[in-house]
This record gives C-alpha cells, sequence and structure tokens, in this order.
C-alpha cells in the first residue's frame, strides 16, 4: 500500500475504520444476544468461586476459560462480548495486570470499565451497546492506534467519515431493526449506495 500511495503520490486516503462498528459488521452483532442469556444463566446457577478455581485447574485452554469468565457477576452482555472477542481470556489479562500494579480486588472492575466507560446502558438496544463496545476496545485500542502508527510512517493522512461525530451519533439511535437484517451484512450502509456494489 505504502509503494503504491508514493507512486501514485498520494497523501490522503480515506479509511472505512468505524463501519463495523456502526452498521454491524462484525459477528458479534449476532452472537452478543445468545451469549448475553448464557451468561445470565450461569450468573445465576454457578457459584461465584467456581470461574477463578476453573481458571486455575485450565489455565492451557483459553476457550473454556473465555466461557468460565462469563459467569462471573457483571452486566451479562459485558461479559458475553468479552468472551466473544477476547483473544486471551479476561482471567489470562487480569492476571498481567495483577503482576504489574492493581490491587487484585479491582482487577475485573478495572476492566470492566475499559469496555463500557461508565456509560449507562439501561435503555440502549444490544446492537448499540455491541457499537459501544466494540468501538470502546477493537477500534479505539487497536484499529485507530494501527492507523495512526502505519500512515504516519509513510506521511499518509487518513480520513474517517464514518467517525464523523454527526454521523455516528445519527445511525447510532436508529432502532436496530433498520442495522440488521437476516441473512444481510450491513444492509443500512448498503442500502444507502446510489448502485449496486460489485460483486468482488
Amino acid at each position: 500500500v505504502s509503494m503504491i500511495a508514493k507512486s501514485m503520490n498520494i497523501k490522503v486516503w480515506l479509511s472505512g475504520v468505524g463501519g463495523d462498528e456502526l452498521f454491524g459488521g462484525y459477528p458479534s452483532f449476532q452472537k452478543i444476544n445468545q451469549m448475553k442469556n448464557i451468561s445470565s444463566l450461569l450468573q445465576k446457577i454457578q457459584p461465584q468461586k467456581f470461574p477463578k478455581f476453573l481458571a486455575r485447574e485450565i489455565s492451557h485452554n483459553s476457550i473454556l476459560l473465555r466461557s468460565s469468565f462469563m459467569g462471573i457477576a457483571g452486566n451479562p452482555y459485558l461479559r458475553a462480548h468479552q468472551a466473544l472477542r477476547s483473544i486471551q481470556s479476561p482471567f489470562s489479562v487480569t492476571k498481567i495486570l495483577k503482576n504489574i500494579c492493581i490491587p487484585d480486588n479491582k482487577l475485573i472492575n478495572q476492566l470492566d470499565k475499559k469496555y463500557l466507560k461508565n456509560i449507562h446502558i439501561e435503555n440502549l438496544d444490544r446492537f448499540q451497546i455491541c457499537s459501544i463496545m466494540e468501538s470502546n476496545i477493537y477500534m479505539s485500542s487497536q484499529l485507530l492506534r494501527d492507523i495512526d502508527n502505519y500512515s504516519m510512517a509513510h506521511s499518509i493522512e487518513i480520513r474517517s467519515p464514518f467517525l464523523d461525530h454527526n454521523l455516528f451519533e445519527s445511525v447510532f439511535y436508529l432502532d436496530k431493526k433498520f442495522k440488521q437484517m437476516k441473512g444481510r451484512n450491513k444492509p443500512l450502509l448498503v442500502d444507502a449506495l446510489e448502485s449496486p456494489l460489485p460483486s468482488r
């Protein structure tokens, strides 16, 4: 990409970052409600000390670790998203943080705040909740950082139109029925184009 940009003397590129977070392009948007229900059930029937005990016994199994974390007391949507999207188990993350500087009793609470950042989600639908968590974690912590690092390394300025605050706010508060349709990916964004997209 950098070679193409230099050969064409391109200084500014448009980025699609924010599109998946806003219009629901990730599989998490389809799976989060089912996972939320599992988390709610686990939190009701599972002793609260059991996930931590299990984490010590199966520290080598990332899938089981992420699944067991859904039984930790907390917002079920939050626990579902952590299980769906974390490469490492949250138990592994908290273990690293504990070794650095954060007291054990505050680890999970501190981790939770990164996902929701004190946003009240009681009046939001599941699509909006997923948008918030995808934006606060994957987009803010990784995508925007990577885009900034690599674009500046090649003297390219990146513009991200989907992150315009007026657009983001307007689309965010639309009901999920406009943004999620069975068998279609990002239908609201696709339908906004005047002509059909090419097959490739």
